[in-house]
């Protein structure tokens, strides 16, 4: 469902202040602190959880493979703020580390194609997803806290659910098959990512909350989910460099 900017803002503010506890306040960044990004420690299932249903299958969501939204969520994504408000873009710099953009200089994109604002109510979400063109990109949180979960290209294969996958772990020319839910259950995890704890031979899938005034770096080929824990409000640019151009 889509709505008009002005009705998504005015929606969203009523929601979020009737969420608000009595006391005044919303959801606290520190209620449930997370360390920076670090490899999140598998366990062992018992009998009892091998019975578990796995969630919906994933689908294709504007070109991008993708599981599912989570429904009744607020969520404005990829917003071309620069577009309407060309302003803004007197309010920020982009971080040295990532100012090397080929694919503005060789003219293939228009200055700020691939930059966008992101704003989402607790509980919205954006579902697992490599970034467009193979790219990289960064991530500025604003407001709020997103929790990330992401497993690194080398482990890509390991992420889709149907079809064969990227045609190799460097190539990935050939991509089919839909992408694993990495906000899922234990079970699924666990049946497409490896061993548990302790075992070898398992993929490793990095979790950890970025918060306000925080920088998370998303290198190419990375599948990776991100669940807003509280209101949050984040700007994010993809790019090309000598990091990733040859795989874009």
């Amino acid at each position: 469902v889509t709505l008009p900017l002005a009705q998504f803002f005015e929606l969203l503010r009523a929601r979020d202040t009737a969420a608000a506890p009595a006391g005044g306040g919303g959801a606290s960044a520190d209620d449930d602190p997370q360390a920076p990004l670090a490899p999140r420690q598998k366990r062992r299932r018992t009998s009892a959880e091998s019975a578990e249903t796995a969630p919906e299958a994933g689908r294709q969501e504007g070109g991008h493979e993708a599981t599912r939204l989570p429904p009744g969520k607020l969520y404005l994504r990829n917003w071309r703020f620069h577009e309407a408000n060309p302003q803004l873009l007197s309010d920020y710099a982009t971080p040295p580390l990532f100012s090397l953009g080929f694919a503005e200089q060789a003219g293939l994109v228009s200055s700020n194609s691939f930059t966008w604002l992101y704003i989402g109510e607790a509980g919205s979400a954006t579902p697992t997803h490599v970034d467009v063109m193979n790219s990289s990109a960064w991530l500025f949180v604003t407001s709020g806290v997103k929790r990330w979960r992401m497993v690194t290209a080398s482990d890509l294969r390991r992420c889709y659910t149907r079809g064969a996958g990227p045609s190799s772990a460097e190539g990935g020319d050939s991509i089919g098959g839909d992408l694993l839910n990495l906000f899922g259950s234990d079970a699924e995890l666990e049946a497409a990512l490896g061993p548990g704890e302790g075992e070898e031979g398992g993929a490793v899938m990095f979790e950890g909350d970025v918060r306000e005034g925080e920088l998370i770096f998303t290198p190419s080929k990375c599948a990776h989910a991100v669940q807003n824990t509280t209101l949050s409000i984040a700007l994010t640019s993809n790019f090309v460099d000598l990091s990733n151009v040859v795989d874009v």
